[in-house]
Formats: structure tokens, sequence, C-alpha cells
């Protein structure tokens, strides 16, 4: 059943606009929004429907989960989340989420988005406040002009672009690929699992004008991809898993690398490294 739902911007928002920088003028809203059905505490949209949220600053009690096919839109908007729960925004079975000159926060700290089964998210001129995004399944995220101190975690055959955005960490993992250009990352995590292959002597720190997993390396066998044009890292973290087989050689700064299972690690004239193996420090 389909309701008619008031979403009120409170007053104590007023004491928070000079720190989310309205530049562009937004006023406290109290917005009257066609919306799906609430099953328990969460805003359910499906069926193709829209949920929007435009020209205003809005505090939501509820998570919003989108399934088939619908669409959540965010533009020129703050969204201040006051649930119990720290998952907000949660999409599957192809839908998509939008959210374009606007600002995302949980009144109670950090929060989590995720996608799920083929769903698409597309950020741009945006900032998330302590939020983790995780994508499955065929997922894709796209960003420009993007702004987020929390990690983007990439699973299961996901794909992450990002454009003159600025992220804390980034995890490859699972038969995942990045794109990053003109951005800026604290680290990125690179996971090799099964039957992986290859010497790495190629990850960069600092600017970095082009680089690639495999252009730079020599890499027989991976399930992940990365490629980073004009871009700034600070770090990298590695892990190997299954049987895979790696040779590190020449890396400086690397922050950490974890050894699973019954796979294989070589250092050679390595610097500032930390090494783990089955989770305990040698």
């Amino acid at each position: 059943m389909r309701r008619r739902a008031k979403v009120f911007a409170v007053f104590f928002m007023l004491l928070l606009t000079p720190l989310l920088s309205l530049e562009s003028g937004l006023e406290l809203a109290m917005a009257t929004i066609d919306v799906g059905s609430l099953a328990g505490d969460t805003l359910v949209v499906n069926a193709t429907n829209v949920l929007e949220y435009v020209n205003g600053v809005f505090v939501l009690d509820e998570p919003i989960r989108l399934e088939d096919n619908a669409t959540l839109i965010v533009r020129n908007a703050v969204i201040c989340f006051n649930s119990s729960s720290r998952n907000v925004i949660s999409a599957v079975d192809n839908s998509s989420v939008i959210i374009d000159n606007s600002t995302l926060m949980h009144l109670r700290g950090y929060f989590n988005i995720y996608l799920y089964g083929n769903s698409t998210a597309v950020v741009k001129n945006s900032r998330f406040l302590s939020a983790s995004i995780y994508l499955y399944q065929s997922t894709e995220l796209s960003t420009i002009n993007f702004t987020s101190s929390y990690p983007i975690y990439l699973y299961d055959s996901a794909k992450c672009s990002l454009e003159e955005s600025s992220i804390d960490s980034l995890f490859i993992y699972d038969r995942t690929a990045a794109s990053i250009v003109n951005s800026t990352i604290l680290s990125i995590i690179l996971e090799f699992d099964w039957d992986s292959k290859g010497y790495l002597e190629s990850l960069p720190t600092g600017r970095i004008d082009s680089w690639s997993l495999y252009g730079n390396n020599t890499v027989n066998r991976a399930y992940i991809d990365a490629n980073i044009t004009e871009s700034r890292v600070s770090g990298w973290r590695i892990y190997v898993r299954g049987t895979s087989d790696f040779t590190l050689a020449n890396i400086e700064n690397l922050g950490k690398i974890y050894a699973y299972s019954t796979s294989e690690v070589r250092l050679f004239n390595g610097h500032s490294l930390c090494l783990w193996f089955f989770g305990y420090f040698c």
C-alpha cells in the first residue's frame, strides 16, 4: 500500500547549516513525498517507482531500500539520516541511486550504503560525511567531484569509476575493477585470491601520472584490475589468499601485506613494510 509520507526538517538543523556549507542557498524543508510502503522500520521503494529529495534539508527516520528497478534521486539537498540503523541506503535488483550537488550524513555518526544485483549509483558534486560504500554482484559506482572520509569496498564483479574525487580508501577484491582519474586516495587495497600469480614492481605513491596493474607489473593471472591517471595515492596494502603466488620487488612505502591459506609471498628490497601471515605478525 502506498502512502503519503511527510519528511520534516527540524529546528536544530539550523545549527548544522554552516557546517554543511550550503553555498547553493538551500533552506530547511517540509516536503510531502510519494513513497513506497514501510516494511518494519524500512522505507521500501520498488516496481520502477522514483523517490526524490530535491532543494531542501531533510531528516529521515527510516532507512531506504530500493527494489526491482526503483530509483532514488537526491539533488540540491542535504539528507540527514536519523534512524537507529546505520545501513541507510540499499539498492537491489537493477535499482539506481542518483545524487547530485548534495550532502549525506547520519545524525548519530557513521553510516553505510549497499548496492546489490546489477544496481548502479552516480554521485556528482557531492560529499558523504562518514559513509562507507559497499558494492556487490556486478554493481557499478561512478563519481565526479565526490568527497568521502570513509572507504569504498568492491566485491563480486563490481566496478568503480572515480573522477575528480577524494576518498579515504578503496578496497579492490573479488573480480572487481577500478578506474581512478584526477582523484586523491589515502590507501588502495588489492586482494589477490584463488590462484593469482604475478610479479609486482610498481605500486607508486604520491602524484601518479599514469599507472595500471597489468601495464606496470608482470601479472600472469589475477581477478582484479586497477587503472590510475593523474591522481594522488598515499599508500597501498596487499592481501594474498588461496594458492596465490606473488613476488614484490623494490616496493617502497608499502603499508602491510597479508598472506593467508597456502599462498606464497616473496619480498626483495622492500622498505617500511609490515608483513602478516595467517593474520599474525612476523
